[in-house]
């Protein structure tokens, strides 16, 4: 009896480093058969066809004793010194192998493996080089796919941010005699003049805008030929920035301009329109129109 018992044990110990034929009980015929894996439920195999998975209970009585009595699961694993325990093997694929272990889980390359797992996994350096490649080529593509996708939304985002921005100009532009004929009921509002802009040295609201301050535009409104005066305050970044093209230019610029008739400083409609510069947006811009920075009815004299 002890040597047949011997044999017996020898053969359960086996079944996941020999293949053979399996036919389960739905008829479906696996050759070459390797356990990767089984659990009270599943078992995962290598075949002639590949790695599948499949209820335990489509082997026959025996097969399923000879699969539960193996230990080929929850084992520790050493790759390239890193210490893997209780190791539960998934997916198998020609270069890569998914696993489960205590506090994580992840795929480990079949080449790193020791030489038993190798066998076990029936590595193939020339497949796992293919595989390897197929899953980098793919990787790639997807990557430039996702790219291509980002920069065609970002092209929509701003197409569509360029066409709020006219949309918004649009709708907020007038015209210089619009407002000089009418100063009380643009006070503290924001709008657009189109035009073409020039520096200036004219300060014609001395007391309201000194020049210790503010920079001095002039804007000239080409659908009425009419012109006005805009301040901006030395210390905004926006008046600044306008400064330098116009001095880098040194002629005028064409865009649109946000201005608006500053609350705090409004005495009454004056012969002369004066402005306080918010903003400027050349024709091409495609930013949305921002709101005023700062508001102008919190704009306070100098």
């Amino acid at each position: 009896m002890r040597p047949f018992c011997l044999v017996i044990l020898a053969g359960l110990c086996c079944l996941t480093a020999r293949a053979e034929d399996w036919t389960t009980t739905d008829g479906k015929t696996y050759k070459n058969v390797t356990v990767i894996s089984h659990d009270a439920k599943v078992v995962t195999i290598n075949s002639a066809d590949g790695t599948v998975t499949f209820p335990i209970a489509h082997l026959s009585a025996d097969l399923q004793k000879r699969v539960q009595a193996d230990n080929a699961t929850a084992k520790d694993w050493t790759v390239n010194g890193r210490l893997y325990r209780n190791v539960i093997v998934g997916q198998v694929e020609a270069d890569i192998v998914h696993i489960t272990y205590d506090n994580g889980s992840g795929n480990v390359t079949l080449a790193d493996l020791p030489p038993d797992l190798q066998r076990r996994f029936n590595y193939d350096p020339k497949a796992a080089a293919q595989a390897s490649q197929q899953r980098a080529a793919a990787k790639a593509q997807a990557e430039a796919e996702l790219q291509k996708q980002a920069d065609e939304q970002k092209a929509a985002a701003l197409a569509q941010a360029a066409k709020a921005q006219e949309d918004a100009i649009t709708a907020n532009t007038k015209t210089i005699l619009e407002v000089e004929t009418d100063q009380t009921a643009f006070k503290g509002k924001p709008f657009v003049i189109h035009g073409a802009v020039t520096l200036s040295s004219f300060i014609e609201y001395g007391d309201m805008y000194p020049e210790a301050t503010y920079y001095c535009f002039k804007l000239d409104d080409q659908s009425t030929n009419d012109s006005a005066f805009a301040y901006g305050s030395k210390d905004s970044a926006r008046a600044v920035k306008l400064r330098k093209e116009l001095l880098a230019t040194e002629g005028p610029l064409e865009g649109n301009f946000l201005v608006v008739i500053d609350p705090n400083r409004f005495y009454g409609n004056s012969t002369d329109l004066g402005l306080l510069f918010l903003d400027f947006y050349p024709p091409s811009a495609s930013k949305p129109l921002a709101s005023p920075t700062p508001a102008a009815g919190n704009a306070k004299a100098p």
